[in-house]
């Protein structure tokens, strides 16, 4: 399961689902769960539409503030054994499926993991990215 947080960002929403859409290709175990946090925009008529093109896009609402409300709305509604989660505005890469399963299937006793975030526009400012390509384990508190 692949959840995506959102609040009247539906520009940014379409090009993740595109991206995850071509992560998807060909699995039919996979769903995406987006948490509209109460947008007022087009999100959810565009998530609708495009759940109506393909069965493993859900919607949930979650009216409340906050990302973690909405975060947890949509956790509860998943299926999947492997929650990925990603923001609205993350542009996974065609293999981000394939990768995040081998990752698991390869180490059984992990709970968790986290991967590349790489800038996708330039002008953006460089918070929350993340570049390294060496493996870093971090053990739980």
């Amino acid at each position: 399961s692949i959840v995506v947080v959102t609040r009247n960002r539906a520009d940014k929403l379409t090009r993740c689902l595109d991206a995850l859409s071509l992560a998807m290709s060909g699995r039919r175990d996979c769903e995406v769960v987006i948490a509209d946090n109460g947008s007022t925009d087009r999100t959810a008529s565009l998530v609708r539409e495009r759940a109506g093109t393909d069965e493993r896009i859900r919607l949930v609402q979650e009216s409340a503030p906050g990302l973690p409300r909405a975060f947890n709305a949509a956790v509860g509604t998943t299926r999947g054994d492997i929650i990925g989660c990603i923001d609205d505005d993350c542009y996974v890469t065609p293999s981000y499926v394939t990768d995040v399963l081998a990752i698991f299937d390869a180490l059984p006793a992990l709970d968790y993991c986290g991967g590349r975030i790489l800038l996708y526009d330039a002008r953006d400012a460089r918070l929350t990215i993340q570049e390294r390509t060496v493996r870093r384990d971090y053990e739980p508190y």
